[in-house]
């Protein structure tokens, strides 16, 4: 009886120079998902931080419409958030409306950070202005 140490002309096992590419080609395939993980992530954050902003935005508009002056006194802003409302001109109502006079017309202007968190290789927008215009109802039809 013959024994031999090698392996059958039929039978073949991988050469060292195929492993090491097929782990380079996995390896490049994993840290391609985990960056675009991240990114998914960084965009997430954004866009939940916007939504907090577009909502401060929106509580600052309807106190101005119910007369108060200066809502920073009563609305406590998220951090990094800076606002203006600067009242432009006045506006004229629309033909039948039962209000006489002319509507209070301001710009809300918003600006803020969209996200404090740094991520390798994915780049953080600068801060953001979001403006928009809120009219309101002259002082005695309020």
């Amino acid at each position: 009886m013959k024994s031999s140490n090698h392996p059958s002309r039929g039978a073949r096992g991988y050469t060292l120079v195929e492993v090491l590419v097929a782990v380079g080609i996995v390896s490049m395939a994993i840290g391609a998902a985990s960056k675009l993980s991240m990114s998914m992530t960084l965009q997430e954050e954004l866009n939940t931080r916007k939504s907090v902003v577009v909502n401060y935005g929106e509580n600052v508009a309807r106190l101005w419409q119910l007369g108060v002056e200066d809502p920073s006194t009563i609305l406590i802003a998220p951090d990094g958030v800076a606002f203006s409302l600067s009242t432009v001109s006045d506006a004229n109502l629309p033909e039948g409306v039962g209000v006489e006079g002319k509507l209070e017309k301001a710009t809300l202007t918003l600006t803020f950070k969209p996200s404090d968190r740094l991520s390798d290789g994915v780049t953080v927008p600068a801060d953001q202005t979001i403006s928009f215009d809120v009219l309101r109802l002259p002082d005695g039809h309020r």
